[in-house]
C-alpha cells in the first residue's frame, strides 16, 4: 500500500503515509539522508534525545514523500519549519505538497498529501499518563458519547485527544487554543475503526484505530472517502508496530 486514494466530490486525491521507528544503532545510516541544509542544522545538535528525534522525524516524513512523489533520494527532499513550527515539504519539481507528522516514543507517524486536501495525522501510546488531565478537557457531552466507544477507559481518552490533535494540525494551530473549540459531537463504529465528527468544524472528521498500544488518527475532509477498508490500515500498522527494524513503510 505505497499510496492511499481519497475519494471527494471534488475528485480523487492521492496521499503516503509512513511509520517509522528508529533504533539507536542506526543513527548514522539514517543521517546520510538528510538535505545539506537539514546537516547543518543536525551537526549543531548536541542531546542524543533531540538528535534522535530530529532524525525519526525527517527520515518518516521523507519516506512519505518518495513515497507520494516517486522520487528515491531522501536526500533531495528538505523538511524545514514554518513559523509556527509546522513542517514545510519541499520536493524537486513538485509544489504544493503537505506533510503532517507526529511522535510518541521511538515511533513516528508522517502523511504526504496535496495541499489542497488538507489532512493531519497523530500517533498515541494508548496508556495515556495524564488521563486525569485530558478528561478535564473534556465537555460534557463528550463525557457521555465517550460511553458509546470501543476500547478501554484510557484508550478512549486517547482517542479523544489524538482525534483532536490531527484536526490541530491541520488548522496549524496545534493545541494552542481551548481545547473545547475541537469538540467531537459523534462517533460511529464503522470497518474496525472510530470515524468522529466535530462540533465546530463541521467539514473534517477523523478516523482512529487502536492498535497494539498505540491510538493512530487520521483527519481528513469529512466528504472524502478511502479506497480501502480501514481493517486493510490496521493489519499494515499491526506488523510496522511488531518488526524491529529502522525504519518501514506503508
Amino acid at each position: 500500500m505505497d499510496k492511499i486514494t481519497l475519494q471527494h466530490p471534488r475528485g480523487a486525491y492521492q496521499a503516503a503515509i509512513s511509520l517509522c521507528r528508529l533504533m539507536p544503532d542506526a543513527s548514522a545510516t539514517a543521517a546520510a539522508h538528510l538535505h545539506p541544509k537539514e546537516r547543518q542544522y543536525f551537526d549543531s545538535l548536541q542531546f542524543e534525545r533531540r538528535i534522535h528525534s530530529y532524525l525519526l522525524g525527517r527520515i518518516t516524513a521523507k519516506t512519505a514523500a518518495a513515497r507520494l512523489t516517486g522520487i528515491s533520494m531522501l536526500s533531495s527532499i528538505r523538511i524545514s519549519s514554518g513559523v509556527f513550527d509546522q513542517p514545510i515539504l519541499t520536493v524537486p519539481g513538485y509544489s504544493n505538497l503537505g506533510i503532517t507528522l507526529s511522535h510518541t516514543g521511538n515511533y513516528c507517524s508522517a502523511l504526504a498529501f496535496p495541499e489542497e486536501h488538507p489532512m493531519g495525522v497523530d500517533i498515541e501510546k494508548s496508556n495515556l499518563r495524564n488521563a486525569s488531565v485530558v478528561k478535564e478537557q473534556l465537555t460534557e457531552s463528550e463525557c457521555e458519547l465517550m460511553q458509546s466507544m470501543p476500547g478501554t477507559y484510557e484508550e478512549r481518552l486517547v482517542m479523544f485527544w489524538s482525534a483532536k490533535e490531527a484536526l490541530s494540525k491541520i488548522l496549524k494551530t496545534g493545541l494552542t487554543t481551548p481545547m473545547s473549540i475541537f469538540e467531537i459531537h459523534r462517533a460511529a463504529w464503522k470497518d474496525d475503526a472510530v470515524i468522529v465528527e466535530f462540533r465546530h468544524f463541521m467539514q473534517y472528521k477523523a478516523i482512529l484505530i487502536i492498535i497494539e498500544g498505540y491510538v493512530f488518527a487520521l483527519a481528513l475532509p469529512r466528504l472524502s472517502e478511502l479506497d480501502y477498508r480501514t481493517a486493510d490500515l490496521k493489519s499494515r500498522l499491526k506488523i510496522l508496530t511488531s518488526v524491529n527494524v529502522m525504519t518501514n513503510t506503508l
